[in-house]
């Protein structure tokens, strides 16, 4: 389980600390960990991250290659804000074809499944979509999710047989101006580090688009038998990362992940109290 709230608020840790929250059930599921965070935007560098973009957008503050790429992007593809219902077809047929480059990833979920997500949840998020200009065919899509005063980049998809038209830069330009220039929100957030799926998007972003790392302190909280098998996984790490391509030992590496970016984190923590004190 992870917190609703945005990145940068406190986290109300009340379920946790009386235990309710390994008694919250979704469907026949129960969880096996919580994870949050702290320390929003801190001033030292952690092992974990949000990665964010704020301040108005402007193509005169991104490189001479990302204006280059971004203005060729505009003028191959065609950018609008979707009702997704109208699109189920082609998101469903663009979420196949993204799917084909990704590595250690296979689509689990029904064409039925995708298009429910998708009425389920067409009043709370936002769906962009981008054409190519000469067929008129959906080559890439992305989801936000708009709250108060921040904006959540939930998901985007580009089809693989169509990545030389730039369809990502298109959609990323039009979003950033529409919810940072014309709504004035505080920030987009493409969400924590990643550790499940290798991917360099969050690099993209912030390369060509000017987002940044928003360094934090990563907690996480096991259920007993979880945390029992940690502790006996986590010397081993380093042999299971050998079959990462096997899908159970990859959602477990990642997991053992995580629990070394935190205990690395404590190690720096007890550390840098040592030198204050010796320094004292």
């Amino acid at each position: 389980m992870i917190p609703s709230s945005a990145p940068h608020a406190d986290v109300d840790l009340s379920t946790i600390l009386n235990g309710e929250i390994w008694r919250y059930r979704n469907g026949k599921d129960r969880p096996l960990l919580v994870r949050w965070t702290t320390d929003w935007d801190c001033d030292c560098e952690t092992g974990w991250w949000f990665v964010v973009r704020e301040r108005p957008f402007d193509l005169k503050d991104l490189s001479s290659s990302s204006r280059r790429n971004i203005r060729k992007s505009l003028r191959n593809c065609r950018v609008e804000r979707i009702n997704p219902g109208e699109y189920a077809e082609d998101l469903w047929r663009v979420f196949n074809e993204a799917a084909e480059r990704y590595r250690n990833y296979r689509i689990t979920v029904t064409k039925q499944e995708f298009v429910n997500r998708i009425i389920d949840s067409e009043t709370e998020q936002e769906y962009w979509g981008g054409f190519d200009n000469q067929t008129g065919r959906m080559i890439g899509y992305a989801i936000f999710q708009p709250h108060q005063d921040w904006v959540e980049f939930l998901v985007s998809k580009y089809s693989t047989r169509y990545l030389k038209l730039r369809v990502s830069d298109a959609i990323n330009a039009k979003a950033l101006d529409y919810y940072l220039n014309q709504l004035k929100k505080r920030y987009i957030s493409d969400g924590a580090r990643s550790v499940f799926h290798k991917t360099s998007f969050q690099e993209y972003l912030r390369d060509h688009f000017g987002y940044r790392c928003a360094f934090c302190r990563l907690h996480v909280l096991y259920k007993k038998p979880v945390k029992l098998l940690i502790d006996l996984l986590y010397p081993l790490r380093s042999v299971f990362r050998r079959f990462d391509d096997i899908g159970a030992i990859h959602q477990m590496n990642s997991l053992l992940y995580m629990e070394e970016i935190i205990r690395e984190e404590s190690k720096r923590t007890v550390a840098a109290g040592s030198v204050r004190l010796r320094q004292f």
